[in-house]
């Protein structure tokens, strides 16, 4: 048989490691869309589709972006990076739930200094966003995937 495994290990900078998570997580929910859809459940295949097309959406913004693609993913690492210690360490000892997070801020201010490091190696000046979803969408003349969009976001928080 033949054997596409890699010889050798393959090294992927924090940025395109992040943008490869994302390509992975919109396979899965495309997946978990098509299972629920298979298994008549549509309002909660809408509800991983919403989070799909957002997803979707960024991949995208990527695939434009050209020279500034990489700016663009370190900010999108290091804003993913401060949500995680946000939830894990901040929020988690407020409501209780631990008493000391250090080991989780210890953990996520070395990667957000790997990530430092690797913006001044680089020369990667300051972060560049996404366009909203809205924005993004209307530039590509999709006004009628917007408006499925806000419908399932209607749905998903019960308005």
């Amino acid at each position: 048989m033949l054997d596409s495994t890699p010889r050798e290990v393959i090294e992927l900078s924090p940025p395109d490691l992040h943008a490869l998570g994302m390509y992975w997580r919109c396979v899965s929910l495309f997946r978990s869309v098509l299972i629920l859809l298979d298994n008549h459940y549509p309002e909660e295949a809408l509800f991983l589709a919403r989070t799909l097309f957002e997803e979707s959406l960024q991949l995208m913004q990527l695939n434009d972006a050209g020279t500034e693609r990489e700016r663009m993913l370190v900010g999108l690492r290091a804003k993913w990076l401060q949500s995680q210690e946000d939830l894990f360490a901040t929020e988690a000892e407020e409501l209780g739930l631990t008493e000391d997070a250090s080991d989780v801020r210890k953990h996520v201010r070395g990667q957000q200094g790997d990530l430092e490091r690797y913006r001044n190696r680089k020369g990667i000046g300051g972060s560049k966003g996404f366009e909203s979803v809205k924005d993004a969408d209307i530039r590509r003349n999709r006004q009628y995937d917007y408006w499925t969009y806000r419908l399932a976001h209607k749905m998903v928080h019960g308005e």
